[in-house]
């Protein structure tokens, strides 16, 4: 006699097969979704590093203090430059901000980001105060060196 399945061993059988199915379906969607997320953050970095280094090159603090391009992949970039604004203790030094606005069209919105940097920039600095600046910091660091030993 041989011996089959029977319909309830089938039906068990394929509603196991189907939970697998939906479990592994979500898990692969996630996965992509995940690629999609990281492409699309790692093409708004290279936006933001290009922005970034079109202000570091600036020669002049008045000069050059917004700008816009349009990138290949048709996403328009624009971005502010705040008045950089000098360190009290440390000569030459000015911390940066701006702002940058990156429109894709592929998105329904624009992404902002404003970053702050540090810079060191002596053609920036305004004479008098770079040299009451530079002669406070000497001063400062006078006090904190070591006493000569004899």
């Amino acid at each position: 006699m041989r011996r089959a399945f029977t319909i309830i061993e089938v039906l068990i059988a394929m509603a196991i097969f189907a939970m697998s199915v939906v479990v592994l379906a979500g898990g692969y969607l996630n996965v992509l979704g995940g690629y999609e997320q990281a492409n699309r953050i790692m093409t708004s970095d290279h936006d933001l590093e290009f922005v970034r280094s079109q202000v570091m090159a600036m020669t002049d603090s008045t000069s050059n203090l917004q700008g816009s391009y349009d990138s290949v992949d048709g996403v328009h970039v624009t971005w502010t430059v705040e008045d950089p604004v000098p360190n009290p203790i440390v000569p030459d030094l000015f911390t940066v901000t701006y702002t940058c606005t990156i429109d894709d069209p592929t998105k329904t919105a624009t992404t902002t980001t404003t970053d702050s940097f540090w810079i060191d920039r002596p053609s920036w600095s305004d004479p008098s105060v770079q040299a009451s600046t530079r002669s406070a910091s000497a001063t400062m660091i006078g006090a904190l060196a070591p006493p000569p030993s004899s």
